[in-house]
């Protein structure tokens, strides 16, 4: 619960422009939002991976068929 609302916000900022930009831009960005998350104080997990966060194991098995 104590990293929800920082994991919550880079998830956000992910959605938001993950059509927008290339590979590398979206991974630029990432690691800006990280140091912004650090630097106002939120905590987030470090291995936090958006696809997991944003969908549930059972969703992620239907893609796969």
């Amino acid at each position: 619960m104590s990293c929800l609302v920082g994991d919550s916000l880079f998830a956000s900022g992910f959605l938001t422009y993950i059509g927008f930009f290339d590979h590398y831009y979206r991974k630029y960005l990432q690691i800006e939002w990280r140091d912004i998350i650090e630097q106002v104080n939120l905590k987030m997990r470090v291995e936090m991976k958006n696809v997991e966060f944003l969908s549930k194991p059972s969703d992620r098995l239907i893609w796969e068929k």
